[in-house]
């Protein structure tokens, strides 16, 4: 075979001193391709490299570094020089300045001070990254001492988003409804909320739903209102209130009604002449049917009639039914004492 003399001529260049190589099999022993995985390998090759410059070795020897820290700190260990997190600064910081994008997002991410992270979020912003073309606009909306930069967080947020960022509509959306760092736009915010909402943005959709019932920003629509709040979680949003509010529910309970009655419209009818002539046990039956279609009224209608007249299983359906729905008995349950 080919592959092991290829890959024999790879780590004897790699010996021999050639960043590619040494970049490459770094990759080889770190992935576990075709030799064993091998960190410890793969970080002396990738450092080789790096030491001479190689971008992507820097890079990766960087990355390795960070996650070491990472890892360790899960892990409950204290690194007490610091080692790991100062190296994998310096060498993402080295391939950041060479062009690697990757390299200065994940560089921007190890530091604390505002500024320094800054620094390296809008290098790599102004590279086309678009999470760091998101991160310089939170930083923007964040501030720097105090102050906080609402044009260049627009600027940046409608860049991530142009480019498929899936927070970025929702923020842009955010500043102009709220009008705090940015004049106040209603029909921008709405824009921006229908761009996230069409992407599956939860936020965005609730937003926008909530527009449209209110008619902020866009003519009221109470048909796509429901719409986008159907799709938003119960658990996270107000939107079940909100569809409440608009009647939402009781609209689909009597249509669902409807449904249930039509499918039994037939049983329905040969029973009512013998239930409203006093048969309990075709009021028993028009009972459970509509009990089992969870309509309430009639159901509690149709076994108050037959517990009346001693059924003592609509007495023990009726008293599930009231407690199911916590409900009061009232009069109607009365009857069946």
């Amino acid at each position: 075979s080919e592959e092991p003399e290829v890959v024999g001529e790879l780590f004897r260049r790699a010996q021999s001193g050639e960043a590619w190589a040494q970049y490459s099999a770094g990759k080889l022993c770190y992935e576990g391709i075709v030799v064993p995985p091998d960190e410890e390998e793969a970080e002396k090759w990738w450092r080789l490299a790096a030491e001479q410059g190689h971008p992507m070795a820097q890079r990766w020897i960087g990355e390795l570094y960070a996650s070491v820290q990472v890892k360790g700190a899960c892990e409950g260990e204290v690194f007490q020089d610091g080692r790991n997190i100062e190296q994998a600064k310096l060498w993402l910081g080295q391939a950041a300045q060479q062009g690697v994008v990757e390299a200065m997002d994940m560089r921007g991410s190890l530091e604390a001070a505002p500024g320094e992270v800054l620094q390296w979020f809008r290098m790599g912003a102004e590279h086309g990254d678009v999470d760091c073309m998101y991160a310089t606009g939170e930083i923007c909306v964040e501030g720097q001492n105090g102050v906080r930069d609402g044009e260049n967080a627009v600027k940046w947020f409608r860049l991530a988003a142009e480019r498929g960022h899936a927070d970025a509509p929702f923020m842009l959306g955010r500043l102009h409804e709220e009008g705090t760092l940015v004049a106040q736009n209603l029909e921008e915010a709405a824009r921006w909320y229908r761009v996230g909402a069409e992407k599956g943005h939860e936020e965005c959709q609730y937003r926008l739903g909530k527009m449209l019932l209110e008619g902020r920003g866009v003519s009221v629509d109470l048909v796509e209102a429901e719409h986008w709040l159907e799709k938003v979680s119960f658990d996270v949003h107000d939107a079940w209130a909100l569809l409440d509010k608009m009647g939402v529910y009781d609209r689909k309970f009597r249509e669902y009604e409807e449904r249930a009655l039509a499918e039994c419209s037939e049983r329905i009818a040969l029973l009512m002449p013998a239930a409203e002539g006093g048969d309990a046990a075709a009021q028993f039956e028009l009972g459970e049917i509509y009990r089992r279609h969870h309509i309430r009224e009639q159901a509690i209608e149709w076994h108050g009639q037959a517990a009346s007249q001693g059924r003592e299983d609509s007495k023990i359906i009726l008293l599930e039914i009231f407690e199911y729905y916590s409900c009061r008995a009232g009069d109607r349950y009365s009857r069946a004492k």
